[in-house]
């Protein structure tokens, strides 16, 4: 982030985490900030993924989330607080040929939207 970016997110209610951070204990936090009477909107870069788990596109870099961890960190945040909405976004097919990103972003889906029958 520039420095304009930090500013205008230190002074919004947007909570951002970065990959190293992310798990249950981030999740349980931002949802007992939130309480129960304000359901939350998740946006989930998906190059916030370690390469090593594929490419969501020319962007990512070394040092990101492992799947296991953000998948966690979604159903933590689902089942301590309501999501009023859910985007998965930063994602170029061009750069996930194996197609591992794209089942990445779908057990991700399934972590934030659970068992619907």
């Amino acid at each position: 982030l520039d420095p304009l970016e930090e500013e205008a997110l230190r002074r919004s209610s947007i909570h951002r985490v970065p990959a190293g951070d992310i798990g249950r204990k981030a999740a349980e936090s931002i949802a007992r900030r939130a309480g129960t009477t304000h359901p939350l909107y998740l946006h989930l870069d998906l190059d916030v993924l370690d390469p090593s788990v594929g490419r969501a596109n020319p962007y990512a870099a070394p040092g990101g989330a492992s799947l296991e961890a953000l998948v966690a960190f979604v159903a933590a945040i689902r089942a301590h607080a309501s999501l009023a909405a859910v985007t998965l976004s930063a994602y170029d097919p061009a750069s996930d040929p194996d197609g591992r990103i794209s089942g990445a972003a779908l057990r991700l889906a399934e972590a934030a939207v659970g068992d619907r029958g």
